[in-house]
């Protein structure tokens, strides 16, 4: 009642904007150099090569996240609430919940391929020198792996809709008055927060893992999809 009241009196938030598209083409470009950042920062060093192949991965999910984000903004926001509500409550949920859940369901699956050793693959592991089948490869099951958990995370916002708005309402109410500095924030303020705390640890746990990745001393190669390479 209280955000259909709001709608009426203020201007609403635009994600589709003018003002709205450069807003989203601004947070790509900040969230991303955090990554950037990363990359000198880190003890355990990459090739530019290898950290582009890291880091694009995450590009390529993270854009297709952000565009079904920004379709389900709509749909849940319908005409009772505002888009901007929900496309917060998508990003706040994907960057804590859908970054364990992704975790959680990575690891999975790596286990459950491990004993097939034409489908088996270790994250980050390109091989030396860096091999382009792998890596699409491994942006194919981590596409996959970010969407089941997008469906997961969805799936629990539409059963629990109306105590997920409520929240969302209450947290952005005070800037109802004020609809692009919503905008501001629930678009770069809030989101670069949240990326660079997402993109630090996906990139953790997506690039190379040198205590997993390497065969015991006495065993031999076996062949793997990326020998047809």
């Amino acid at each position: 009642m209280e955000s259909q009241l709001a709608m009426k009196l203020y201007p609403q938030c635009e994600l589709f904007s003018d003002f709205g598209w450069f807003v989203q083409v601004l947070l790509g470009i900040i969230s991303f150099s955090s990554l950037l950042i990363k990359k000198y920062l880190d003890f355990q060093k990459r090739t530019w090569e290898v950290w582009f192949m890291d880091t694009s991965k995450q590009a390529i999910s993270t854009g297709i996240t952000h565009f079904l984000n920004l379709l389900l903004a709509y749909f849940f926001a319908g005409d009772e609430a505002k888009p901007c509500t929900w496309y917060f409550l998508s990003m706040f949920t994907d960057a804590l919940l859908g970054t364990c859940l992704s975790f959680v369901l990575l690891k999975g699956l790596q286990k459950t391929l491990e004993p097939h050793k034409e489908l088996r693959f270790f994250t980050g592991d390109y091989g030396d020198p860096p091999c382009w089948l792998r890596y699409f490869y491994q942006v194919f099951w981590w596409v996959l792996v970010v969407l089941v958990a997008k469906m997961i995370l969805v799936g629990t916002m539409v059963v629990l809709k109306r105590q997920i708005q409520a929240v969302g309402d209450f947290v952005l109410s005070p800037l109802d008055p004020y609809p692009k500095v919503e905008l501001l924030c629930v678009m770069i303020v809030i989101p670069v927060i949240l990326n660079a705390f997402m993109f630090w640890v996906t990139d953790g746990f997506l690039r190379k893992d040198t205590h997993t990745t390497k065969l015991p001393l006495n065993s031999k190669p076996v062949k793997k999809y990326t020998d047809l390479a």
